[in-house]
């Protein structure tokens, strides 16, 4: 089944080169859509074609992406190289059969390059692209595949069946089967809409805007909203266009990632006493994991090892959990296991020890209450945390570090499809309904031609943003798709 208007740009380009993106779709072959070409929709389609055989049958797969190069999406799309990713090398594969693919692949350009190397996030993106290129050089004759440089804005089911896609060029529409949302991460909220009186020039809403950080002049003092990775990456970026003076990182807690070791320890298995904290009557509780984790930590003395080992078991540990106890870890402890979980590289960590040393960069907990921009920059009041009297500071520029949006992305797209009832917001806020598959659950019934990949799954496994588990995503939903369809 092909059908549907098809004025949005196909795209075969020098980097898909491969003749499975010149192929004409065999009659009657089932499509498959794929929304999104960051890490899970290029790797599900790698994984479609490496795993397709014969007795499968046809397929057509479309790719829709509105960035110009795929396997980048909001993570790798950089092109700062001081934008390192957050895990060595060794542990990045994008394939999990295959644990030294990443490693193997970068040697051919670099044969220094070790496991531990914290490569660059725009190597990782060429590395993304590299691995569809292979699976599409050695895809079954009957598989067909194009890449739609577009952005899809809504998903209906048409009266006889097919899942219809609107797309925003000139409002051409396709049909498909099955339809996969890995649209990845929403763009950054605005937390300060509410307390920002004045022109908004002087604000950075998303950082990761193409030039966002043009108009920040070397002498400019900066205000950073968060102390999370996404901080640490602007500050990094600043320093490589020559700024030269105070930035200031606020959040909450003010707290700063966690840097991973140079030499790592194994995963430690967390059996002898998840499996007790999982067997409780009651089931688990918030304040019996972390007594858990705290007390393996200490017998241990390695924090690292005891959080690499439980992070397997994690989507099983938070669906045990009531809704009551998943909420209160989300309002009390997510911060901390966030700056714990999602580490930094030793060497960005030690740049920003310099950094503070010399006086270049500070942190603080507490919340803005109120800035005022004019002409000449921002007046800013902090309540410390914990503190009741106030603080006013100026600066010139305030920069959105916060990370991705919360809950479900407030995009055309999502908005669409929640009021189209093709998904359904969370009660925790986290994403959308589903299965531990990725269907969406909607009033309690499941959809299966609908699949969703990545953070739109947090709801369901809590971990899913992450290549580690991202992988496997990608690999389990491709061999669930070419089930499903030879069926």
């Amino acid at each position: 089944m092909v059908s549907g208007t098809q004025e949005s740009r196909s795209r075969p380009d020098a980097r898909l080169g491969a003749e499975v993106f010149r192929r004409r779709p065999r009659q009657g072959a089932p499509v498959v859509a794929v929304v999104g070409g960051g890490f899970s929709g290029t790797m599900l389609v790698a994984n479609l074609f490496a795993q397709a055989t014969l007795e499968d049958g046809p397929l057509h797969i479309v790719l829709i992406e509105s960035r110009a190069a795929l396997g980048e999406g909001v993570a790798y799309g950089t092109p700062e190289p001081r934008h390192l990713l957050n895990v060595p090398a060794g542990r990045m594969s994008a394939l999990s059969a295959q644990p030294d693919d990443l490693v193997d692949w970068a040697r051919a350009g670099d044969p220094d390059v070790t496991p531990a190397d914290f490569l660059p996030r725009q190597t990782f993106a060429a590395y993304l692209r590299a691995c569809l290129e292979r699976a599409a050089a050695r895809v079954v004759p009957q598989i067909s595949a194009e890449v739609l440089q577009d952005e899809v804005i809504d998903v209906t089911r048409t009266a006889d069946g097919p899942l219809r896609l609107t797309l925003a060029r000139h409002g051409a529409t396709r049909d498909a089967d099955v339809v996969v949302l890995a649209t990845g991460h929403g763009p950054p909220d605005d937390p300060l809409a509410h307390v920002w009186t004045g022109p908004r020039d002087r604000c950075v809403a998303d950082p990761w805007s193409p030039d966002a950080l043009a108009s920040v002049e070397p002498d400019d003092a900066v205000l950073l909203i968060g102390t999370g990775l996404t901080a640490v990456d602007v500050f990094l970026a600043l320093a490589a266009r020559g700024h030269r003076t105070t930035v200031l990182a606020l959040s909450r807690r003010g707290l700063l990632p966690q840097p991973h070791v140079m030499v790592r320890n194994p995963p430690i298995d967390p059996s002898p006493w998840l499996e007790p904290l999982l067997a409780r009557p009651d089931g688990p509780t918030v304040r019996a994991l972390l007594h858990s984790l705290l007390a393996a930590a200490d017998q241990t003395g390695d924090w690292r090892s005891v959080l690499d080992g439980l992070r397997p078991h994690t989507p099983r540990l938070w669906r045990a959990l009531e809704p009551e106890d998943a909420r209160r870890f989300l309002r009390h402890l997510r911060a901390f296991w966030d700056v714990h979980r999602h580490r930094m590289a030793p060497q960005l960590a030690q740049t920003l020890a310099d950094a503070r040393a010399r006086g270049r960069f500070h942190t603080a907990a507490g919340r803005v209450r109120d800035l005022v921009a004019d002409e000449a920059g921002v007046a800013v009041t902090i309540e410390g945390r914990g503190e009741r009297q106030t603080r006013r500071l100026r600066v010139h520029r305030v920069i959105h570090c916060t990370g991705p949006g919360g809950g479900l992305p407030n995009t055309r797209l999502m908005q669409a499809l929640a009021a189209g009832g093709v998904i359904e917001r969370d009660a925790l806020g986290l994403g959308a309904r589903t299965t531990a598959e990725g269907h969406p659950i909607v009033q309690d019934v499941v959809t299966d031609d609908v699949i969703l990949m990545g953070p739109l799954r947090r709801s369901a496994l809590w971990e899913s943003t992450a290549v580690p588990e991202l992988r496997v995503q990608a690999q389990d939903t491709a061999r669930a798709l070419l089930v499903r369809l030879a069926r």
